[in-house]
């Protein structure tokens, strides 16, 4: 994968097994085929006690199964208290910083 910019160290309140399989659910998702590279890129900012991940990839979630994916993603990143928006080839998930 390729980050762009600063990656901060920081802490979330998240549980780490939910938060895994998200991240590797919407990874996959928008990562593309193996022939593309199945490159993402990730770039993050840090306001108001959360972290704004988005998450651009190569094309758009193109799985037989993706709104079901997509929908236990959402599920996991609200119990959270996250936030999770759907737009071309990206994924934006926000999440709160660990007081």
């Amino acid at each position: 994968m390729k980050v762009r910019g600063d990656v901060p160290a920081l802490e979330v309140m998240v549980a780490p097994p939910s938060m895994t399989h998200m991240f590797a659910m919407l990874l996959d998702m928008i990562a593309g085929t193996p022939k593309s590279g199945r490159a993402v890129e990730i770039t993050s900012t840090v306001a108001n006690g959360r972290v704004k991940l988005v998450l651009v990839g190569t094309s758009e979630p193109a799985h037989p199964n993706a709104n079901e994916q997509i929908a236990i993603a959402v599920f996991l990143v609200e119990r959270e208290e996250g936030v999770l928006r759907c737009g071309p080839q990206r994924f934006i998930v926000e999440l709160p910083l660990a007081e």
